[in-house]
């Protein structure tokens, strides 16, 4: 239940509801959506309800699950356009946060802080995360959301040191270490994370900041999240 004077904020992981998005533009989608529906299309069972409750929130289902115009438009879109459609979808689902940062060019302790007044507190990271990979996604922020890619054999590599403030939470500058060759969770980006870790063991509070940033990103990638019972 939402605390009174509080307004609900979705945190589904990005990659789920990016995925339907783009499952609509490339291959469609059934008129109504539901959780049975979401799940038939490849979302985890423990985040389909996250899923749909962030379609919703973003105006793209109504109530009952029924695609929108904004959805439609979406779908519509061509390549060229799709960033900017998407961009005004996701500032009107989030004028309340706009209004107040501008997550461009402010700080992480100031989009925290933006949506402290956002339910359920417990997810705010979760809240955040998703926010930011929608930005990048429809370029309001800068690089795009992560993706998931196939995997390979990499040369293990040794640790590079202290990453510069440029360098910490940008997934596309981290070398690959291989942890395991079954079909289990692959979880070498997180490892390449840890081999940044400061040798000396001192970060300023902007470095420290960018680097858990990062690595809850990276375990929201691998990591599938099921409802609890």
């Amino acid at each position: 239940m939402v605390a009174e004077g509080r307004q609900a904020a979705p945190y589904a992981p990005t990659s789920n509801v990016l995925g339907v998005i783009r499952r609509f533009r490339e291959r469609g989608l059934p008129d109504t959506l539901s959780l049975q529906e979401l799940e038939r299309i490849g979302v985890p069972a423990g985040n389909a309800a996250r899923t749909l409750a962030a379609l919703r929130f973003l105006g793209l289902v109504d109530e009952d699950g029924r695609r929108t115009e904004a959805f439609e438009r979406l779908g519509r879109a061509a390549t060229g356009d799709y960033s900017t459609v998407l961009a005004e979808v996701v500032r009107e689902a989030y004028r309340a946060i706009f209004t107040v940062v501008d997550p461009a060019k402010d700080s992480d302790i100031d989009l925290s802080d933006a949506f402290r007044h956002f339910a359920p507190q417990a997810q705010r990271e979760r809240m955040i995360s998703l926010f930011l990979g929608l930005c990048r996604e429809a370029g309001i922020v800068e690089g795009g959301p992560p993706e998931r890619r196939p995997r390979r054999r990499r040369q293990a590599v040794q640790p590079t040191g202290i990453p510069s403030e440029e360098q910490v939470g940008q997934p596309s500058v981290i070398q690959e270490r291989p942890t395991r060759d079954d079909d289990g969770a692959d979880y070498r980006l997180i490892a390449a994370l840890m081999q940044q870790l400061p040798r000396d063991g001192k970060w300023t509070k902007r470095q420290l900041e960018k680097w858990l940033v990062a690595v809850r990103a990276m375990a929201e990638l691998v990591i599938e999240v099921e409802e609890e019972e």
